[in-house]
C-alpha cells in the first residue's frame, strides 16, 4: 500500500475558507439544506434502455472537449 505524505490532500478547513471567498456559490449550496430530493445520473446504456418504443435515437455525439465522453448529447425523434 502507498504510503501517504503527511500534508497529503487538502485540511476540511481549507475547502471551507475557499467557499466563503464565492458567496454566490454558498447560497446555492445552502438552498439544498434539508432536502429529500435525489439526483440520479443515469449511464447511456440505461438511458438507452429508458426511451421506450415511441422514441428513436437518430445521433449521440461526444464532446472532444475533457470529461466529453461523460457528457453525451443525444438527437431523438418521436417515432409515428
Amino acid at each position: 500500500m502507498a504510503r501517504l505524505e503527511k500534508h497529503a490532500g487538502v485540511a476540511a478547513g481549507t475547502g471551507w475558507t475557499a467557499w466563503l471567498d464565492t458567496p454566490e456559490e454558498i447560497v446555492g449550496i445552502e438552498s439544498y439544506a434539508g432536502m429529500d430530493a435525489r439526483y440520479y445520473q443515469p449511464t447511456l446504456a440505461e438511458f438507452r434502455r429508458s426511451l421506450g418504443a415511441e422514441s428513436q435515437e437518430l445521433e449521440c455525439a461526444f464532446s472532444h472537449n475533457e470529461l466529453g465522453e461523460r457528457c453525451p448529447t443525444l438527437v431523438l425523434a418521436r417515432r409515428t
